[in-house]
């Protein structure tokens, strides 16, 4: 037994062929510490990553809010700048008069005073002093004479004299902190009255009631909870906050050093990130001088509230890193830990080899608590020695099994052809090869357990194979996320559904299946209607938990030898096998869609959805995978363009119709070449004067087989494939060219009006393009009317407003077509340089029978008249729509009730 036992001891040095050289400790050290570096190379790369894209979003959300506040600092001092000037200019004005007047011309003087005053409502009275600060000249009478030395404006304006000659804006206060009479909070404008060797001889002041900034400031203030705005005077002194009026009027910002800094420097901007004095909140802050009044205009919001976003994923994602280096380090520690048990375990054994029967009965202990599966056998196959491990894993006891041929214990039992394999592995060690293979060992309750299994010979010392040796490690876990893996590789992560790898060889079993024994199948396309709007509005989260529910309902409706596959976005495909007939894939699709037309509960949002089935017969309608497929997606189109909410069957007109359209794609990529387009021209009328003063160039593509194409045909499919741009550019050069010819033939001042594609406004040099084709045409610019869509401008608004601000420059009209048909915020419909707006000829149509269509075409007129705006209606057919739009002062009509569109020759012939 002694013998056994060592030569059991020996052989768990040699089951460890993965293990690597362990030989010295200082080895397994290195090894062992090798383990940790590519965890923590990646836990150092990861952080590393995280905080440079957290500084980056810090940034960009300072520079965003910046952007917001400077534009808003920009529209305050566009509004307020104009009004300052001119109350300056009548200081200055005033100033010069009182220096000519002489004491006798005093009274005339003073009534010069209030006539002035009458073309400046915002300011409340105007009076002139002396050198000595005495009121000498006044609207109000009864202040004359009145001392005003005292006065913040009159001290400052004396005590600067010569080295400032502009006006001083003081402090809100009780009597105007300067005027001399009044009980309302007031504002003192004031200049001094110097002459020409620049002695002090007096100030000129008036009063400004703070309400005029509120009224300005009203119009700018963002909305957003803490954000403020205000204006200043050069002491730092704030003339209005908007904020809170009651608090903020009046109070001073002269001990502010970064403040005051921006204030004696040359800037005429500042930005500012600091504790307010006024309530000690960290602001992000903006400040715009106003022209050169000396006055300035700040917006400001809470630092706290602008970063409130950023922190919050700043903590998830701190979070997020957090658990993963957490997970990574404990899983790094679980590895190392078994590596260290594997290696101890070895080098026990070695150490054991040699020692007494006590350490061989110590030896047998440790063997015991290995994890690993040892076990020795004789040459006949007979279990002479096992460790605990795999004992106490199948619930069984030691001396069952001794003496027990090892292809027959209980390990083996669940596999029949599993025993034959080990007799071949357990020949192949008796010839003193080494076999190893993964397999599924029997243990505890029939659950199986995965294991790196190896059985190999012992040889004494004359090299002849006295035992057998077999060993197992554990590779459970490694098993696990291999299947896992390939689960992953086959299936959608969402949805748990086959994927489209998964789903092309199901087809083509499938298919096999049918060669063999004819039986049919049938592929169901599935597209859901309008999820985008859905999944836009509510968020990917609810869009997720619906593509759930989606595949729940599809799972529902097919049997389980059916196949449903996600696609991909809000695509499926339902494999139908042993499907006898197309009533029967027809009975399938319509409980199908009654399934997925119920309702959805999802995050307490109740949601209606409806989807669009195409269904394809195999072999019929394809005869092979991609065939089928195709043909299947055909049909969904169909049945979207047919109305959604329905299925169709794949037929060859489909196909006819696909292959149309790649003809008509075919030619339409010839026609420009060929010179087969040609424009149509429908007049405008003017509706105040009855005269036509502009025309709208229509293209029209005369196909040499097909006739007449009309641009609802070709159109989709030019944008579609890029042709647009080319087809564009000829339609500006012809129309351009044309509308020359017009005007030296009887339409002079005639507007030339261009449809643009969103292609075309995206180009980078499309106002280069439109400059040359006016030059080389010798067209005058503001002679050319280009009409976009809201949705164009929208798709990318700062190219967009770029590109119309450099047409505008350039003096090209612009006008936005089909308005209220799309979406525009009414914010960037007043920045952009529009100069008109076409009402959509569907809101037209009906405007004598529908209430509400006539009440959206009224409030479109009224607010493109308030935005200073001209208005056109399209598709004017009846007398009666005409006087409606007559009515309501709309500027100009088009449609068939003034023309249809005119070839050049018919249009020359009105002339």
């Amino acid at each position: 037994m002694n013998t056994i036992s060592a030569t059991f001891a020996t052989t768990t040095v040699l089951n460890q062929p993965r293990l690597g050289d362990a030989s010295t400790p200082a080895s397994r050290n290195l090894l062992l510490s090798s383990i940790w570096l590519i965890p923590l190379i990646m836990l150092l790369f990861l952080g590393a990553t995280l905080m440079w894209s957290e500084y980056d979003a810090y940034t960009q959300t300072l520079e965003q809010e910046y952007r917001f506040l400077d534009a808003h600092a920009r529209i305050a001092n566009a509004l307020i700048s104009g009004t300052i000037r001119s109350v300056v200019l009548l200081l200055q004005k005033t100033a010069e008069e009182r220096l000519n007047t002489p004491p006798d011309q005093l009274p005339a003087f003073e009534a010069g005073l209030v006539g002035s005053l009458k073309n400046f409502p915002a300011l409340d009275q105007l009076e002139t002093t002396d050198a000595a600060g005495r009121v000498d000249a006044s609207t109000v009478p009864r202040i004359r004479g009145s001392d005003v030395s005292a006065r913040q404006y009159f001290s400052i304006l004396r005590d600067e004299r010569a080295q400032h000659t502009g006006c001083f804006v003081s402090r809100p206060s009780k009597a105007g902190g300067g005027i001399a009479i009044g009980q309302d909070m007031v504002i003192a404008m004031s200049c001094p009255i110097v002459d020409d060797q620049r002695h002090f001889r007096g100030v000129v002041a008036t009063a400004l009631s703070p309400s005029y900034f509120e009224a300005i400031l009203r119009q700018i203030k963002p909305k957003e909870a803490g954000s403020a705005v205000g204006v200043f005077n050069r002491s730092g002194d704030i003339l209005y906050r908007l904020s809170n009026p009651e608090k903020h009027l009046g109070p001073s910002l002269v001990n502010d050093t970064a403040f005051q800094q921006y204030l004696r420097s040359d800037q005429r901007s500042t930005r500012l990130i600091a504790a307010s004095a006024l309530d000690d909140a960290a602001k992000i802050s903006v400040f715009r001088r106003i022209g050169d009044t000396g006055l300035s205009i700040g917006v400001s919001s809470r630092l706290d509230d602008v970063l409130t976003p950023w922190r919050r994923k700043l903590v998830f994602r701190g979070l997020m890193f957090a658990l993963t280096a957490v997970v990574t380090l404990f899983l790094t520690a679980i590895a190392q830990r078994r590596q260290r048990e594997a290696w101890e375990g070895m080098v026990l054994a070695e150490q054991l080899m040699n020692e007494s029967a006590l350490e061989r009965h110590r030896l047998r202990n440790v063997l015991d608590n290995l994890h690993s599966f040892v076990a020795l056998l004789d040459l006949d196959g007979s279990l002479l020695e096992v460790n605990r491990t795999p004992l106490k894993m199948a619930g069984i006891r030691r001396e069952d099994v001794l003496g027990v041929h090892f292809a027959e214990t209980h390990w083996w039992s669940h596999r029949p052809e599993l025993r034959t394999q080990l007799q071949g592995a357990m020949e192949d060690a008796r010839q003193g090869r080494v076999c190893r293979y993964d397999v599924a060992m029997l243990i505890a309750d029939g659950r199986l357990m995965s294991i790196d299994f190896s059985i190999g010979p012992i040889f004494d010392d004359d090299g002849q194979v006295v035992q057998l040796v077999a060993s197992g490690v554990d590779i459970s876990e490694r098993k696990a996320a291999e299947e896992r893996i390939h689960y992953l590789a086959q299936h959608d992560i969402l949805t748990g559904l086959p994927n489209r790898a998964l789903f092309s060889d199901r087809l083509s079993q499938a298919m096999a299946q049918f060669k063999r024994q004819q039986t049919g199948f049938v592929v169901l396309f599935v597209d859901l209607d309008r999820f985008k709007n859905i999944n836009d509005s509510l968020g990917h989260h609810v869009g997720d938990l619906l593509l759930q529910e989606v595949a729940r309902r599809l799972l529902d409706s097919v049997r389980e030898t059916d196949t449903v596959c996600r696609q991909g976005g809000d695509e499926f495909m339902l494999l139908l096998q042993d499907i006898d007939s197309p009533e029967h894939a027809a009975r399938v699709a319509g409980k199908t869609l009654i399934a997925l037309g119920q309702p959805y509960l999802v995050n307490e949002h109740e949601l209606g959805l409806s989807a669009s089935i195409g269904i394809a017969c195999y072999p019929r309608d394809g005869e092979d995978a991609e065939a089928l497929v195709k043909h299947a997606d055909a049909a969904m189109y169909h049945a979207k363009e047919s109305g959604r909410g329905q299925y169709q069957f794949f037929s060859e007109q489909l196909s006819a119709a696909a292959h149309a359209r790649l003809l008509l794609e075919n030619d339409l990529r010839q026609a420009l070449a060929r010179s087969e387009f040609i424009l149509n021209y429908q007049p405008k009328l003017d509706v105040a004067s009855g005269r036509i003063t502009g025309c709208e160039a229509l293209i029209r593509w005369q196909h040499p087989n097909l006739g007449l194409v009309s641009p609802a045909s070709f159109i989709p499919v030019a944008e579609e494939t890029g042709l647009i741009v080319a087809i564009g550019e000829w339609v500006l050069e012809e129309a351009c060219r044309e509308a020359v010819r017009l005007q030296t033939a009887g339409f002079p001042g005639l507007l030339m009006c261009v449809n643009v594609s969103a292609l075309q406004l995206r180009q980078d040099d499309f106002v280069e393009r439109v400059s040359g084709i006016l030059a080389r045409a010798g067209l005058t610019p503001s002679l050319l009317e280009l009409e976009v869509t809201e949705s164009m401008i929208m798709h990318d608004v700062a190219h967009a407003t770029r590109i119309l601000q450099q047409l505008n420059d350039a003096g090209v009209r612009l006008a936005i077509d089909d308005f209220g048909t799309g979406y525009s915020s009414l914010a960037y419909l007043k920045r952009f340089p529009i100069h008109v707006l076409k009402i959509d000829q569907s809101f037209v149509r009906d405007i004598m029978t529908d209430p509400d269509d006539a009440a959206i075409v009224r409030a479109i007129i009224a607010l493109a008249h308030s935005l200073r705006l001209g208005v056109i209606a399209e598709g004017v057919e009846t007398r009666e729509q005409f006087d409606f739009l007559k009515a309501h002062h709309c500027d100009a009509v088009q449609g068939y009730l003034i023309a249809k569109p005119l070839t050049i020759d018919q249009l020359l012939a009105l002339a």
